[in-house]
């Protein structure tokens, strides 16, 4: 998996106008193991909050593995240390729902 792709599973796409979605209601069935990932994050947002909170952390197998700046830098790095790229799961670390709701707006009107 590219690193490209490894950056889309934090893009939500959406046929619908003005409303937000959770990142990971887009992972592909190749990559079900993120959702676990990713309900280990929203199960633990309050503690990773207290301790991470603004850092992009990486989750695999529901463990912390990394905390970085950045999203470019914590997938680079977690792929140096040997991890395959699309098997851990990188999040920015906020409260609420923000950095892992997307909301889309258009200006395309309907008739």
């Amino acid at each position: 998996m590219s690193e490209a792709t490894a950056f889309d599973t934090h893009v939500a796409n959406t046929n619908s106008v003005k409303i937000p979605r959770p990142l990971w209601e887009n992972l592909t069935m190749t990559q079900p193991s993120l959702k676990r990932e990713f309900d280990y994050y929203l199960s633990n947002q309050d503690r990773l909050v207290a301790e991470y909170n603004g850092k992009c952390i990486v989750i695999k197998d529901q463990q912390i593995i990394g905390a970085y700046n950045d999203y470019r830098e914590a997938v680079v790095e977690s792929i140096k240390q040997g991890h395959e790229a699309g098997t851990f799961l990188t999040q920015r670390v906020s409260p609420g729902s923000a950095d892992y709701t997307g909301v889309f707006h258009s200006r395309v009107a309907f008739n």
